[in-house]
């Protein structure tokens, strides 16, 4: 899926204030950001639909008005759950903005805009489970307007100092789309450099069909893997 950004790399010569940012550990990191806490993700995706081959560039953006509401690149977040002082337990969160874009050379392209509800429960420093419900309506060019429910579970889990595993299953329940389900499942290892700093991969795979829908084949990977740079300061 083709995303949005206009953000300079530049900006990662900006200077840290540790004791302002989210924990290292990102089991303990809170669903939004902390207040006036800034986050940047650079990567880059391979992947394949079809057999046709593409390179995707992947940038996000992310600031922290308050320590529960936060704005980026795919819309704002607000937290209605906190966990006391990011330790252990439930935590909620809703989210509202841009939730995908698909192309389509004979079709027209289609704008997804979507709202959920998402949570975390952390059972302990190394473990939380991930979650979440989200309805996207699809404004469609030339085709009929569209709209699904997204189901997410996951779970993520430190190996060791520094490493986290990351594991997500998304079942996707597909309105005056030509599939009437799909799915999506994912894979990610993360590796925490500095309290400020975030390396990682990931592989991903879905049987969305692209092209059986009305859009390009590259319009969203089948299979990808990914490597990404986050920076928080």
């Amino acid at each position: 899926m083709k995303k949005f950004a206009a953000l300079s790399l530049l900006l990662l010569s900006a200077t840290t204030v540790a004791n302002e940012l989210s924990p290292a550990n990102p089991i303990l990191r809170p669903l939004t950001l902390k207040d006036g806490e800034l986050n940047l993700v650079a990567g880059a995706s391979y992947g394949n639909t079809d057999g046709k081959h593409d390179w995707e560039l992947d940038l996000g953006l992310g600031y922290g008005l308050t320590d529960d509401f936060s704005i980026g690149l795919g819309g704002m977040s607000y937290r209605f759950l906190p966990r006391s002082d990011n330790g252990m337990g439930l935590e909620l969160a809703v989210n509202a903005g841009l939730r995908g874009y698909y192309e389509s050379r004979q079709n027209g392209d289609a704008l997804g805009y979507g709202a959920g509800v998402y949570g975390k429960y952390v059972l302990n420093r190394d473990t939380a489970v991930n979650f979440g419900v989200d309805y996207t309506f699809w404004n469609e060019e030339v085709l009929q307007n569209k709209k699904e429910m997204r189901y997410t579970l996951g779970v993520a889990q430190n190996l060791m100092d520094k490493w986290t595993l990351s594991a997500d299953y998304t079942y996707r329940d597909l309105h005056d789309f030509n599939q009437n389900h799909a799915y999506e499942a994912s894979l990610g290892l993360n590796y925490n450099v500095a309290r400020h700093i975030d390396v990682g991969i990931g592989l991903t795979y879905t049987d969305f069909d692209a092209v059986a829908n009305g859009y390009k084949a590259d319009a969203q990977f089948k299979r990808s893997a990914n490597v990404y740079l986050q920076y928080r300061f």
